[in-house]
């Protein structure tokens, strides 16, 4: 995944339109692929990290839920909306992107800032260049496998909020769904010797061994070497 771009409207501290051009091989800056952003503290780098999450998964770290901009949001009064929008612009697999979200935001009658749920829109050029887009359904499908939600934090890395990795969700099955590996993990759980519903256990449950008293030493002797073995590659 090459990330070109982020727009930001209203977003937190990022009042109006605000657009940064990230540097890209992409774009044919092999020399230049790194873009760096400097700011004082409550400058805007976590919210832009944040605005990152928010439009790929519509969730983001904030203590408060609101997103608007607190300007725009003291100047509103009842009956009037305002709308935070989020654009990225990425290119993943040879294919470009652009993930778009927004949420409408309104004063209710007695004055209270409320929000509607965020809307989400994804769309790509085919190889002859033409914009599609893809249908809500399969939205949440297509970001996961440009990016997995678990791994998300570790690509949008904060170091002000992150916590122990050890606390964070298992993210195995994400590398693995994200290298495509997961048939090949399916597999070998089903072959694992350990599961009750795979290939080995089911023919375990199957096999009819009783009166054989050579199948059930030799079982017990199998189960006995497979402990050992277990212990030798601990």
């Amino acid at each position: 995944m090459f990330l070109k771009y982020i727009k930001l409207k209203d977003f937190r501290q990022y009042t109006g339109t605000q657009e940064i051009q990230l540097s890209s091989p992409t774009l044919g800056e092999d020399d230049k692929n790194v873009t760096i952003i400097l700011g004082q503290n409550t400058a805007g780098k976590t919210t832009l990290l944040q605005a990152f999450k928010w439009c790929f998964y519509g969730k983001t770290d904030f203590n408060k839920e609101n997103l608007l901009n607190s300007d725009k949001a003291t100047k509103m009064k009842p009956g009037e909306t305002e709308e935070v929008q989020v654009e990225i612009g990425l290119i993943h697999a040879e294919i470009e992107y652009v993930i778009y979200r927004k949420q409408r935001y309104y004063i209710t009658s007695t004055g209270k800032l409320s929000k509607e749920a965020s809307e989400v829109e994804v769309t790509f050029k085919d190889k002859d260049g033409q914009t599609n887009t893809v249908k809500q359904g399969q939205i949440r499908e297509t970001i996961n496998e440009i990016l997995p939600e678990d791994l998300s934090n570790y690509f949008f890395f904060d170091t002000e909020r992150i916590g122990s990795i050890s606390a964070k969700s298992d993210v195995s099955a994400a590398v693995k769904g994200l290298l495509g590996l997961t048939v090949l993990d399916n597999t070998m759980k089903h072959l694992t010797k350990g599961e009750k519903s795979s290939v080995i256990g089911q023919f375990r449950a199957d096999y009819d061994d009783n009166g054989n008293k050579e199948i059930e030493d030799t079982k017990k002797e199998l189960h006995q070497k497979s402990d050992e073995k277990e212990k030798l590659e601990e």
